[in-house]
């Protein structure tokens, strides 16, 4: 922490400071008064007096995080790079948390007993990483994706992510669809978007396309450059997707019970953004349907909270 009136030494961030053009946006700048408020945002706010009080106190708390990096990719070609992303889902024991609150002095080692953690973890391709027989990066983004998905499930007996997303997908489908999109394949552009399950052939271009094709993930793909927004995008896309498929293993399994003893938390807002946006009102139909069944059960509503910082 500096002292008052201390200043980063990096001349980046000092010419910036100094700058005239800097110092006069400032002296423009005010706060807005409250009349001033173009939007009603009380009106959009979910007020804790809406809500149905409960004192259930939930013994465990799943979590579910994700992180991703860009590195450079050693193939000979310039620009190359790759996104490495990983899912975490922590589960802590909070009866556990709360008998160690009892101490004074908390074993670092007791406290790491409180909790178990798995991971999902994802390389992908960007800019001129070609995978395999692939023509190019884009169609290597759009296998590993498809790929990645159907090799991922939280129990080794249940259903696939892909199999999650799928279900989903067909939510969607069943659904009017107004726009398709565009077909993926290079060449092909004009042809709309041709949609089917698993991996199956382009009637356009005879080329593999994929169930997880309707993410569309792929059209933020910067061919010539950096690739870290559509990485944010995968890995956002594959956090909302691992909490239904969580939900849907608890249903197969038959352990809607158990739900009343969870609280699951999000690290971010639980909507999808950007080209899979979609998925955001066909997941709150699962989840309401899943809440439904489990509400019957327990007589509570799933809590699920998602947390932006």
């Amino acid at each position: 922490m500096s002292f008052e009136g201390e200043f980063a030494s990096y001349e980046p961030l000092r010419r910036v400071l100094d700058s005239a053009k800097v110092k006069a946006l400032q002296d423009r700048l005010r706060i807005r008064k409250p009349e001033e408020q173009v939007e009603n945002i009380e009106g959009l706010l979910t007020q804790k007096s809406d809500l149905t009080q409960s004192d259930l106190q939930p013994d465990l708390v799943l979590a579910i995080d994700g992180s991703n990096l860009a590195a450079k990719a050693v193939n000979g070609f310039p620009g190359a790079e790759f996104g490495y992303i990983t899912i975490a889902s922590v589960l802590i024991d909070l009866n556990l948390v709360r008998d160690l609150e009892k101490n004074d002095f908390i074993s670092p080692k007791k406290f790491r007993e409180t909790e178990k953690a798995s991971t999902i973890e994802s390389v992908f391709p960007g800019c001129n990483v070609i995978l395999d027989s692939e023509k190019t990066a884009k169609a290597s983004l759009r296998r590993a994706l498809f790929e990645e998905l159907k090799s991922n499930t939280v129990f080794t007996d249940g259903e696939t992510l892909l199999d999650t997303y799928e279900h989903l997908f067909r939510i969607k489908r069943g659904s009017t669809e107004r726009h398709l999109p565009k077909s993926p394949i290079e060449g092909f552009e004009d042809e709309f978007m041709t949609y089917d399950y698993g991996e199956y052939i382009c009637p356009h271009s005879s080329h593999s396309l994929f169930s997880t094709d309707a993410l569309r993930l792929h059209e933020l793909m910067n061919s010539g450059g950096s690739n870290g927004e559509m990485f944010g995008q995968i890995m956002s896309t594959l956090e909302k997707l691992w909490l239904i498929h969580i939900l849907r293993a608890f249903e197969r399994k038959g352990w809607l019970a158990t739900l009343r003893r969870v609280a699951f938390v999000m690290d971010g807002p639980l909507a999808v953004f950007s080209t899979s946006s979609w998925l955001t009102k066909v997941i709150e139909v699962e989840l309401k349907r899943i809440n439904d069944l489990q509400k019957q059960i327990n007589g509570e509503d799933l809590l699920i909270i998602g947390i932006e910082k």
